[in-house]
């Protein structure tokens, strides 16, 4: 496949997380209108604030990567990426066009093609999926704990602030202790976001070792080259010189002859 075809595999896991995000964030946009619990809207709003930032940096990466920008501004609507990236209530809804284009940008690619950048990119499909299972737990943990904790009068999580917390540190696998639950239901969530915290983390280590060792070889590979082609000059001056050698010894040898046979004439003289 062509460089460009390589090129547009590579935005398939990038789009896909965009995907992802834009969907729970109009999910979140929802949970702010709808719902009842004081706790849960805080919970959305406050990781609605963490995808404004990523939705930001995003509008910036595409800004920057333009051909054009004023045509990705004003045709490709880059202004409603701007727009959905502030971290305003009503501004979500322009979310929408991030929706449209992370859609059609896989649709054109293919699912068969997806898939394919799956198999051979797993390291980079690994961070992506590691940043998603980050933001779900942080999101979706917060909202377990707060409702299973909600019922215990002696509960440590009683705000979205203590349960955002909480939820960081035991992914993080830090674990102050400051805050726990006390209820069976809230001990379930843990076990849950413990496990799941291991995992990332662990993922996350793997793709680090494995980007760190994947640079050294290619160092190795640079220096090697070099230590190569110096090599194979030196072999070829080598085989230059022996047959200079050999030439030169082929005319001292004929000279030789040549003066042999010039002292038989005078000796048969």
């Amino acid at each position: 496949m062509n460089n460009g075809g390589e090129n547009e595999l590579k935005r398939a896991a990038y789009e896909i997380f965009i995907l992802t995000l834009t969907l729970l964030s109009l999910f979140n946009l929802g949970l702010i209108i709808f719902a009842n619990n004081e706790d849960i809207v805080q919970v959305a709003y406050q990781i609605n604030l963490l995808l404004s930032l990523l939705f930001f940096l995003d509008f910036l990466f595409r800004l920057r990567t333009a051909d054009v920008k004023r045509e990705y501004l004003i045709k490709q609507y880059g202004w409603l990426d701007f727009l959905g990236s502030l971290p305003i209530t009503g501004a979500s809804l322009a979310r929408l066009m991030r929706l449209f284009r992370a859609t059609n940008a896989l649709r054109k690619i293919g699912a068969r093609e997806v898939l394919r950048q799956v198999a051979a990119n797993r390291a980079d499909t690994a961070l992506i999926v590691i940043g998603i299972c980050v933001v779900f737990l942080l999101e979706f943990g917060a909202i377990f704990v707060l409702q299973a904790e909600s019922s215990a009068v002696d509960a440590e999580i009683t705000t979205a602030d203590d349960a955002l917390w909480w939820v960081l540190v035991t992914i993080s696998t830090v674990g102050y202790g400051d805050y726990y639950p006390v209820t069976e239901a809230g001990r379930f969530v843990a076990i849950f976001v413990i496990v799941a915290g291991v995992g990332v983390f662990g993922t996350l280590s793997g793709y680090l070792t494995n980007s760190f060792l994947g640079q050294k070889e290619e160092v190795e590979d640079v220096k090697e080259v070099p230590i190569n082609e110096k090599l194979l000059v030196e072999i070829k001056e080598l085989r230059q010189e022996q047959v200079n050698v050999r030439r030169e010894q082929e005319e001292a040898k004929a000279v030789l002859l040549a003066r042999l046979d010039t002292l038989e004439k005078l000796l048969h003289k």
